[in-house]
């Protein structure tokens, strides 16, 4: 008896219940499509889901790079900022040394606040770092960025009859960096 049940033909099992010769296999076949099918999908979903985090991780980097430009284009307002307190403070001095003969109290607190603001935005170009940055973009605006305060603390520094004019020509090409370098950030950021 054992050797006819072995003989018999083994049980189908139909797809859909569709009892055609193309639709019914035995258990180990289902289980060998069922196999290929489930590896074919789990090979989809990964390539799916590492797609989907790179896009994630370059969007991130875009973000943090964006925000690198921005902070480079704060600097810039900031440098702005220090020259106009800068031309005040002159224009203070002068007016107290022509009416007095001599700095006042103001204006010399003036001239102080400048001074003060001048070192620390001097300490911020400094501590930009060319070499760190892995973007071209973001060693244009470092590099840009340092030269136009190289430019702006010679300004201050120049001779009392051109300082003002010099200054001014500071401002104009901080603020022109500050709305290309806003320009470049966004840029950046929608770049992926």
């Amino acid at each position: 008896m054992k050797v006819v049940d072995a003989a018999q033909e083994p049980v189908e099992y139909c797809f859909l219940w569709i009892n055609h010769w193309s639709m019914c296999m035995t258990k180990s076949e289902w289980a060998g499509w069922m196999q290929s099918i489930g590896a074919i999908l789990a090979i989809l979903a990964a390539i799916v889901i590492a797609s989907w985090e790179t896009r994630h991780v370059r969007k991130v980097e875009a973000r943090r790079e964006a925000d690198k430009v921005r902070a480079l284009g704060s600097l810039c307002t900031s440098m702005v900022t220090m020259l106009e307190i800068g031309i005040a403070a002159h224009s203070e001095r002068r007016a107290a040394l022509a009416a007095h003969g001599d700095d006042t109290l103001q204006s010399r607190r003036a001239m102080e606040s400048f001074e003060a603001l001048r070192l620390s935005i001097a300490e911020g170009v400094r501590q930009l770092d060319v070499a760190s940055a892995s973007n071209p973009l973001i060693v244009v605006a470092i590099t840009s960025t340092k030269h136009l305060f190289g430019q702006a603390d010679r300004a201050v520094h120049s001779h009392e009859n051109e300082r003002e004019a010099r200054i001014l020509e500071a401002i104009k090409g901080l603020k022109t960096h500050a709305t290309w370098i806003e320009g470049q950030a966004v840029k950046a950021e929608t770049s992926y």
